[in-house]
């Protein structure tokens, strides 16, 4: 029995010093994997996983995301704090009070004051105190509020000063072992009332950990389109995984099994051309089955089968293409999210729909009937295990159901759910709302905490197949957005610079071959160079922007990524201001618009136009004009050229040599688009006509483009239409006009009626009664001459007349209101050149009188003098007594006295 005792120690003694070795062997084996299997190294020490894969990323939880607690504060009893707070509520009830903070809505939460303290006592179970921090929307523009959590006395973190503007800042922080109270504490000024909100606040228990997690996986010289990714824990074994999103220019996301509770896990990116297939997804195998995953999806036009929820999963399935797809923290938006300027919100007048598909699954306690409610813009069905609850079909607001009049039950068991929420609405236009109600509950939002848990990692390091590669990585992350608001019922300003955006995105290393002997150099196209490991970058347009990465060694670079990142929007952003508007006015006043990309100064032109900044639209404009070229031969900014146009001709701008320079070069180098060929044509010579008073080359141009529009109907290619188009009827109009200046009067009469005669069967009486009174009202709205804004609206009068019965054009009446309008907004040219085609008219007395009155007045606008004293003493030989007379001469006396008073 001693023998057996004595061997037993021995035995114990040789385990315990082999576990040890293989403890120490495993130690090795960790450092050497981290200093020898990066980017860069000769030999490999420890294999990979899977051989075949081209890059391999060490992921690691973390712990700076405020994860859904396992426990919250809120159904907790504080042991100090506000009265209200130190009552004790039912585990798992919702009080019904809302939080809402930076424009979001919060179910759980404690709201206080200035200068509180709460306390709440410390658990051994609890491991890591978790929570949003924000200050509500209500507050003052000016209230500022500090967040630390304190264990016992020893801080264990403190927020930087929040504003409401202010996205609320995650926390999480481990709890120390042996404390006694959690305390969290507010300080901060002009706070009145409870505006400081802690929101999805409470403990993580130990040894509990999500079920599934998310990671983003940055590619940086790679299309992350080209990869699957296959994830392992640190000992080597696979774990399911699915893909949730990914587009060339932005991260991988990725969904993994992360039930195992490892801290550290591995992605391996395999090539999908080639892969074997072991290592290919399988989406049907595994479902993450946690979180809140919102997909947007996109059709061309509007499917009214859509208003049944089976014709609803067929364009999904078979028709509409994706936009988006990313974790969200509830069912309540109003506004779309996934955002992009490809598929601005101009394009809902096309007939475009935007679908939008809700997944998510959550845990009940109890048996019982459940109520789910909708409210939504639109269509909207609710699932629950694949089971219709409630349905709300066909094209409605949200108002019918806010209130969660539009609701339907469900029995269901303890345990796990799938819900699945599905809306549809034209383009553009987004609101969705779910809400639930437990046996002996309230109703009340579907939000964040009542889903599972999601945990979350991030990538600390890389490595690299190619062993000659050097290491040089880097991440990359949207900080913040200026835009324009693009909503429904957004201010009128912003329309028309729809999608316009600047974006401030944050770069960082990952790794660079594990030494700290490494600079780093960060290149942009608008000529801007950076230096640092993490630099930040103020992007002055949306879309693919090329990043340059160098990696430096004694000022040579031994390493270069070129990439080119996704620059939009922040996805679940409420308001278009930024939180700091220095950043953004700093990034544009320290740029060269010389050097900035053409389609950077586009966008800043949208951005000055729609905020009214009048000094920088200036500016733009004037660096646009000095890169016509670069802006002319791009397709994408070729509608933008004729919005550019239209503003410099405008009469606060008249730089009309300029938008007959932008046409022409518009002309040149759109040979391959007729339709916008044809259109800068027609507006060529509209300016050379109405501004310039170059009739025959105006007459050239459009007798050109009449025998290209009479081929093109011969060949078929455009079919003839009942009714003009747009750009058609303006050549309409514009061709008339150039037959007027020539004397050729009945021929344009002829071409206006066709006109008339393609676009309606006759002019009926309501329709002239109503011109009469737009026309009476465009002449009132003309004596405004001191009001831009109502000669726009007059002037606007005058276009629908002429748009809805182009005859009228040789109508004399309307034509003196074009006049007035003309010369009160300073258009003397573009009247004078009017009123010589209105002299070609057959006009009686009294308007062949007011016409000339004007044209005198035009002249002494240009000071023309000498010209307009000749047509004012025809008028004096012609009708001595008219007092009309008199206004011309009294015009022409004002320029003369004003010059010699000069």
């Amino acid at each position: 029995m001693n023998n057996f005792g004595c061997s037993y120690s021995m035995l114990k003694i040789v385990l315990s010093i082999e576990h040890i070795r293989r403890l120490l062997f495993a130690a090795a084996a960790a450092l050497l994997l981290c200093s020898n299997c990066w980017a860069g190294e000769i030999r490999r020490s420890v294999p990979w996983d899977v051989e075949d894969a081209t890059l391999r990323f060490r992921i690691e939880k973390d712990h700076s995301y405020a994860q859904v607690p396992d426990v919250y504060v809120s159904d907790l009893k504080a042991t100090k704090g506000p009265s209200d707070l130190k009552k004790s509520k039912t585990k798992g009830q919702w009080a019904g009070t809302y939080h809402r903070v930076n424009g979001k809505v919060y179910k759980k939460g404690i709201a206080v004051s200035l200068a509180t303290t709460v306390v709440y006592k410390n658990q051994k179970e609890y491991g890591r105190f978790v929570a949003l921090a924000g200050v509500n929307d209500r507050a003052d523009p000016n209230a500022s509020v500090s967040f630390e959590v304190y264990a016992d006395k020893r801080r264990l973190y403190k927020s930087r000063p929040l504003t409401k503007q202010m996205p609320p800042v995650e926390i999480n922080v481990g709890i120390l072992s042996g404390s006694k109270e959690l305390k969290l504490v507010t300080t901060g000024s002009n706070m009145r009332g409870r505006r400081a909100h802690w929101v999805n606040a409470g403990f993580l228990l130990k040894r509990k950990n999500p079920k599934v997690s998310y990671a983003k996986i940055y590619t940086a010289g790679y299309d992350p389109t080209d990869f699957e990714a296959v994830v392992f824990t640190s000992m080597g074994k696979r774990v399911d995984s699915q893909l949730l999103w990914t587009r060339r220019g932005e991260p991988m996301e990725i969904l993994f099994d992360s039930s195992h509770g490892s801290v550290i896990y591995y992605a391996y990116l395999v090539p999908k051309e080639g892969t074997p297939a072991k290592y290919k997804s399988t989406p049907s195998a595994w479902e993450p089955k946690a979180g809140l995953v919102l997909e947007t999806r996109r059709t061309s036009k509007i499917y009214p089968e859509c208003h049944k929820l089976p014709g609803l999963l067929r364009v999904w399935n078979e028709v509409a293409e994706p936009v988006g797809r990313s974790m969200v923290g509830n069912i309540h938006h109003g506004f779309p999210i996934h955002r992009l300027p490809e598929f601005g919100s101009g394009n809902a007048k096309k007939g475009s729909m935007a679908l939008y598909h809700y997944k998510g699954f959550f845990e009940t306690e109890k048996a019982g009937q459940y109520i789910f409610a909708t409210a939504s813009n639109w269509g909207s069905h609710l699932l629950i295990d694949g089971k219709e609850v409630v349905s709300w079909p066909g094209e409605h607001n949200y108002r019918a159901g806010i209130r969660g009049q539009k609701q339907g039950r469900i029995r269901l068991e303890p345990g796990l759910h799938k819900l699945e929420y599905h809306n549809y609405i034209p383009w553009g236009g987004m609101f969705t709302l779910a809400a639930w109600q437990s046996p002996k509950g309230k109703l009340g939002l579907i939000t964040r905490g009542d889903f599972l848990p999601v945990g979350r990692y991030v990538a600390t390091a890389i490595g690299y197949n190619e062993l000659t590669k050097d290491g040089g990585s880097f991440e990359w992350q949207i900080v913040d957005d200026w835009r324009l608001d693009d909503r429904p019922g957004a201010p009128a300003l912003a329309k028309p610079a729809v999608g316009a955006a600047l974006v401030q995105m944050r770069f960082k290393v990952i790794r660079a071959k594990g030494t700290d002997k490494y600079s780093y150099r960060w290149k942009f196209d608008d000529g801007k160079i950076e230096t640092g490991q993490s630099i930040e970058h103020v992007f002055l347009r949306t879309g693919m922007c090329p990043v340059t990465f160098e990696v430096l060694e004694d000022r040579k670079v031994v390493a270069e990524v070129a990439q080119k990142v996704h620059a939009h929007a922040l996805w679940d952003k409420v308001r278009p201001e930024p939180m700091n508007i220095q950043t953004f006015e700093k990034a544009i006043s320290e740029s060269d618009f010389g050097r900035l990309p053409i389609g950077a100064l586009v966008n800043l032109y949208a951005f000055a136009d729609g905020l009214e900044r009048a000094e920088l639209k200036q500016q733009v404009v004037a660096a646009l004009m000095k890169r016509v070229g670069e802006l002319v031969v791009e397709a994408r900014h070729r509608r933008f050229c004729f919005e550019l146009g239209r503003h410099l001709r405008s009469a606060p701008v008249r730089q009309y040599e300029q938008a007959l320079r932008l046409f022409t070069g518009l002309w040149e180098k759109s040979t391959e688009d007729k339709r916008v060929q044809q259109q800068a044509m027609v507006c060529q010579a509209e300016l050379l006509l109405q501004c310039f008073g170059k009739v025959k080359e105006a007459g050239e141009i459009l007798s050109q483009l009449e025998k290209v529009r009479d081929l093109d109907k011969e060949a078929g290619q455009r079919p003839v239409r009942s009714k003009p188009s747009v750009a058609g009827h303006r050549f309409g109009i514009i061709r008339a006009e150039t037959l007027v200046a020539v004397g050729e009067v009945q021929r344009a009469r002829e071409m206006l009626e066709n006109l008339l005669e393609s676009s309606k069967q006759g002019s009926k009486t309501s329709e002239k009664v109503k011109h009469m009174g737009m026309l009476r009202h465009a002449r009132l709205l003309a004596e405004a001459r001191d009001d831009p804004v109502q000669l726009d609206y007059a002037m606007e009068k005058i276009e629908t007349i002429l748009a809805e019965d182009p005859v009228k054009m040789l109508m004399p009446s309307l034509n003196l209101v074009r006049l007035d309008i003309h010369l009160a907004r300073g258009e003397h040219l573009i009247a004078f050149h009017l009123a010589q085609r209105l002299n070609k008219l057959e006009l009686s007395n009294y308007y062949k009188l007011e016409v000339l009155v004007r044209q005198v007045r035009a002249l002494c606008g240009i000071k023309a003098v000498e010209q307009a004293k000749v047509i004012y003493e025809a008028m004096a030989k012609d009708y001595p007594y008219s007092p009309v007379v008199a206004e011309a001469k009294k015009a022409i006396v004002e320029v003369v006295m004003a010059g010699q008073g000069q």
